[in-house]
């Protein structure tokens, strides 16, 4: 759904109605990504709400460049009564959680704003324009965790030489990862970061807090490693 909502969203609510079937359906908890929020704050609002109103628990913003944009998205996953710009209807959500609608309207607000709430969002800055934004965009309250997008920031600090060769600016990627890192820790937001089995110890040891794992086996690989490093 980051790249065509529309395409993506149908097979993502079939899925859903199928995985709403199994009992196993709460140890699952829904993370979705909708395209970037630009200066179209409507298009985001409609976007963030069907994908809640299917269950979804968190809501990612990609490729952001601006507090606004942020901003923006956040109210879109409150209702409006608690100050956001979610309408008022919650489709199969409850049925998702497996409560009410009443206790769903209770628990469906963002945390941290709220702490009891138990929507949240996913913050990825991958761009220079959005580096440079990097402290305001980490000082917005109600980011849940703020991401590095590692792998589309290795495309923006990879170029051509003269010879046609792709030269890789690894210095430059690592220090805007850094520079991600450093505004999270300076507004107290958990920092995220896509680590695999050659890179997640060290993340951790950084201050990553917060990780996206590639699934099959090396992905698992990924996470013993990762709780070995945490002492679990």
């Amino acid at each position: 759904m980051e790249e065509d909502f529309d395409r993506g969203f149908g097979p993502f609510a079939e899925f859903v109605g199928e995985l709403a079937k199994s009992p196993a359906r709460l140890k699952h908890p829904l993370v979705t990504k909708i395209p970037k929020i630009g200066a179209d704050s409507a298009k985001a609002v409609a976007h963030i709400s069907r994908q809640l109103n299917l269950g979804v628990s968190t809501v990612v913003f990609v490729d952001v460049e601006s507090a606004d944009e942020v901003k923006q998205g956040l109210a879109a996953i409150r209702f409006k009564a608690n100050g956001g710009t979610r309408p008022d209807t919650v489709g199969s959500a409850p049925a998702y959680w497996g409560i009410t609608e009443a206790q769903y309207r209770e628990k469906a607000d963002l945390w941290p704003l709220n702490p009891a709430g138990e929507l949240v969002n996913w913050t990825i800055v991958e761009s220079k324009e959005g580096l440079a934004r990097i402290r305001e965009i980490a000082a917005v309250k109600g980011i849940g965790a703020l991401f590095p997008g590692a792998g589309t920031l290795r495309r923006v600090f990879t170029t051509v030489d003269q010879d046609g060769a792709r030269v890789f600016e690894e210095a430059g990627w690592e220090g805007a990862i850094q520079q991600v890192l450093s505004a999270c820790k300076e507004f107290n937001v958990p920092c995220g970061y896509p680590a695999t089995e050659k890179d997640i110890e060290l993340r951790m040891k950084q201050g990553f807090s917060v990780f996206i794992i590639n699934w099959g086996d090396a992905g698992f690989r990924a996470v013993d490693i990762g709780r070995q490093a945490a002492g679990r």
